[in-house]
């Protein structure tokens, strides 16, 4: 263990010390308190009367606590008295190599007093072990007893956890850092910020350095304006770019405008039909208003790019149809393109679907074709249903719609680099249940990530994998694990986790039409449609923009601003919480500083009510913009966002501001939040029933 010098970053070690015992550190503890008696309840946080290993010592420990207490004034002349003449000259006589800060010999006082402890400790479980007769039950469990003993000794609970939570928390870290939450100084240039791990560290010198007229003055504003929609302010002097051009500049960068599109006007027609081709040759087709005039041009702009990156995110696709010349001109050089405005969506859905991303002006626009699967309900035979969450697998065997067996075990997919560990994890759970039933006619499996046609396109439960392992094992991790284990012939399906929670919901309330929103780490959602399908389509809300304000917090993943990830999940906590007043420890992760709020919540702090009446408020609005994409009739909230006292006001308030603002809709949908009956159903039960079995 070490312990930072005052003022100075090289930490000093225990050994550098040169302490033979505790002796020293407790004289100087001692002396340092009757110095500075003010330091006394900060100190009583680490050190206890036990520590000191005399009479003497205990005893001026006590009365400097007392003294402290009944407001005494603490000094020489008031404690020397009542402290023995030798005592108090080997309290205060000066110590070599002691000069670090009060608190900072306390923790090297505790420091000594743990080894000590661990010690005596150790050598009596060494002695009971070589002594015939001893009970081992009780000897193994003399470990445990001693961790729990060290904690209340040393007064360190808060800082003591399991290997299994450390490694949960760093799988946390991971998922975080997929998620975006890890702050970063965006540059606003993705692939530039893919190289430097999500953009650039605060506190660090950065020189851009080129020849003239090459674009550094562009480069660098758009770096500025990609800081400052991030949240981090941003300052720009230059010395030669006259303030017209800077103004220039700033438009062509905010309006997504280029520069020949300000003298080179065109008119568009008031109806724009924009289409989005998916896997199997399934279409998203959305007829929509635009002005059509020049001076509405720029509106008319960001709303189709933003109308078709919802569509994109929320049914998926890599080919986009517009029958209006100059919002394909718009969309295919501008928007999403190689280095567009949205790069990131157009590499992204490049990749999971396997195709070249295209834009493609067409005279008429082919009709919508969707292929929904009667997916879930199915509960005749014996089922295994499989949920692969992020620290820990669930698997399930069901026979006729009841569950004869289920099992939890703790695994850690996501800093798992050898995808031979994943496998072996799926087929060990699968032949678990499969041994509980007499056969198996299917199995389901639920799981985080996108998929199509069963295949493992985009995961973060796969996020250690490198990327040639990921092509040639995960993608068809599923599939190899299901046919290896019971044959090609059996019925199976992966599926979205989010799906599978709607369906849940849907086998809850006895109804369909179901939106799923659990709000976490992230934003996730799944639906299920009247007809109790599952649509295949993404359902990553968290991507599709809610908010059109340009000053929006920026997604450091996918470098977009106004997403629902900001929104919907810990982080819009995290956002508001200074707003409310709330100061969050800047070293807390994400999800500990939503647990600060939440306490708060617990305790019936004004500020922390006024955090969640804003995302009500936020969810109410935007639920509106759900319903027109999905026309649900029942909406189930879930995710640590939504439990506790936080979660029943987020939810009042957003039915309050339904009632009032769009009272129309309120009367169509019904809120609710998980019930007895959803907790019974439980993921890999429903996951169990996707299947349809062959005739």
């Amino acid at each position: 263990m070490a312990y930072p010098i005052k003022n100075k970053q090289t930490p000093i070690k225990m050994d550098e010390l040169r302490l033979p015992d505790s002796r020293d550190l407790e004289c100087q503890v001692l002396a340092d308190l009757i110095s500075n008696p003010d330091m006394l309840p900060s100190v009583r946080s680490l050190v206890t009367r036990d520590m000191f290993t005399t009479p003497e010592f205990q005893g001026v420990w006590e009365i400097l606590n007392e003294m402290v207490n009944q407001g005494t004034t603490v000094d020489i002349s008031t404690i020397g008295p009542r402290i023995d003449r030798q005592t108090l000259m080997d309290i205060l006589k000066p110590i070599p190599g002691l000069s670090l800060a009060t608190m900072d010999h306390c923790r090297a006082l505790v420091e000594v007093n743990t080894r000590r402890f661990l010690f005596a400790r150790a050598y009596e479980i060494m002695a009971k072990a070589g002594t015939p007769g001893t009970d081992m039950a009780g000897l193994l469990a003399m470990p445990g007893e001693l961790v729990n003993e060290l904690v209340g000794k040393t007064r360190i609970g808060a800082e003591t956890q399991s290997i299994a939570d450390i490694l949960n928390d760093y799988s946390d870290e991971l998922q975080d850092r997929a998620n975006g939450t890890v702050r970063k100084i965006p540059t606003g240039f993705h692939r530039l910020d893919k190289t430097i791990m999500g953009g650039w560290t605060g506190g660090n010198l950065v020189v851009l350095a080129a020849r003239p007229s090459v674009g550094k003055s562009a480069v660098m504003l758009q770096m500025a304006l990609s800081a400052c929609r991030a949240g981090f302010p941003a300052t720009v002097y230059s010395l030669e770019m006259p303030n017209g051009d800077l103004g220039q500049r700033l438009l062509w960068s905010t309006g997504f405008v280029r520069p020949m599109d300000i003298v080179n006007d065109s008119a568009v027609r008031f109806l724009d039909w924009n289409q989005v081709e998916r896997a199997n040759g399934e279409m998203a087709a959305f007829p929509t208003f635009i002005h059509g005039t020049p001076d509405m041009q720029e509106a008319d702009r960001y709303y189709i790019r933003r109308l078709v990156k919802t569509l994109l995110w929320m049914k998926g696709g890599y080919k986009v149809y517009c029958d209006n010349e100059e919002m394909f001109r718009y969309l295919h050089d501008v928007a999403f393109c190689d280095g567009g405005i949205q790069d990131f969506d157009f590499h992204y859905f490049t990749k999971i679907f396997e195709q070249p991303f295209e834009v493609l002006l067409v005279d008429s626009i082919p009709e919508s074709k969707d292929n929904p699967k009667p997916m879930g309900g199915h509960l005749e035979g014996c089922r295994v249903g499989f949920d692969a969450g992020g620290s820990d697998r669930k698997v399930s065997a069901v026979i006729d719609g009841e569950t004869v067996y289920s099992e939890e075990v703790v695994w850690f997919p996501k800093i798992t680099p050898d995808p031979d560990y994943h496998y072996d994890g799926i087929v060990a759970a699968l032949k678990s249940a499969a041994s509980h039933m007499p056969r198996v006619d299917a199995v389901g499996v639920s799981s985080a990530g996108v998929y199509i046609n069963d295949r493992t396109m985009a995961a973060s439960l796969f996020l250690a994998v490198p990327e040639d392992l990921y092509e040639a094992k995960v993608k068809d991790i599923y599939i190899r694990a299901i046919t290896d284990t019971f044959g090609k012939d059996i019925p199976f399906c992966v599926v979205n986790d989010g799906d599978v929670t709607a369906l849940a919901g849907a086998m809850s309330l006895e109804d369909s039409n179901v939106l799923g929103i659990a709000m976490g780490t992230s934003e996730a959602a799944g639906y299920v449609d009247e007809n109790g399908c599952i649509t295949g389509w993404l359902n990553e809300l968290a991507f599709v923009p809610v908010d059109a304000n340009p000053e929006a917090m920026q997604d450091e993943w996918s470098l977009d601003i106004g997403c629902g990830v900001k929104y919907f999940s810990q982080d819009g906590i995290i956002k508001l919480a200074p707003r409310a007043g709330i100061e969050l420890d800047a070293s807390l992760s994400p999800a500990e500083k939503l647990k600060v709020v939440q306490k708060l919540m617990e305790e019936g702090d004004e500020r922390a009510k006024k955090v969640y009446e804003g995302i009500g408020c936020y969810l109410a609005h935007t639920l509106a913009l759900y319903y027109d994409l999905y026309s649900f009739r029942h909406v189930l909230l879930l995710g640590r966002v939504m439990s506790g006292k936080g979660g029943d006001l987020l939810l009042s308030t957003c039915k309050t501001v339904l009632a009032e603002d769009y009272p129309e809709l309120n009367k169509k949908i019904h809120l609710a939040l998980p019930d007895e009956k959803f907790r019974r159903v439980g993921q890999s039960a429903a996951a169990a029933s996707l299947p349809e079995l062959r005739k």
